[in-house]
């Protein structure tokens, strides 16, 4: 079997579409976690979140296809209501009309690129996930 390349394959082994969709579940979880850190400044709308950490953490360990996958799932449930955004600001898709519209809009790109970033470290030795697990 080839080595797999990013690091939620080495924590959670195996193939197959249930196993890819209780990893994105759990990503997403742990996005909807990092949001809920918030610390707001007096000088802008724009609070200091955990979701930029989050969203970079999720590429990391789940590569490009799937951590682009987990971050417009959780934007999508953001525009239904679901509380999984920052408490603060606005709900819904309001918040995409708002000042931290271009941070939500960049998260997939940002999600891709960063997971792809990770591919490629991994692939070419430069990172070697085995000494992670």
């Amino acid at each position: 079997m080839a080595q797999s390349r990013v690091l939620a394959d080495r924590i959670y082994s195996g193939e197959g579409l249930a196993r890819d969709a209780a990893r994105i579940i759990a990503a997403n979880i742990l996005l909807v976690f990092c949001a809920r850190i918030a610390i707001p400044l007096p000088w802008t709308p724009v609070p200091i979140t955990g979701q930029t950490f989050g969203i970079l953490l999720v590429a990391v360990l789940l590569g490009s296809g799937r951590g682009t996958i987990t971050v417009v799932l959780y934007l999508l449930e953001g525009m239904a209501g679901l509380p999984v955004f920052a408490p603060i600001g606005a709900l819904g898709i309001v918040r995409f009309f708002g000042p931290t519209a271009g941070y939500l809009l960049a998260y997939p790109p940002a999600a891709f690129v960063t997971g792809w970033l990770a591919e490629r470290a991994a692939e070419s030795g430069w990172c070697d996930l085995r000494a992670c697990v």
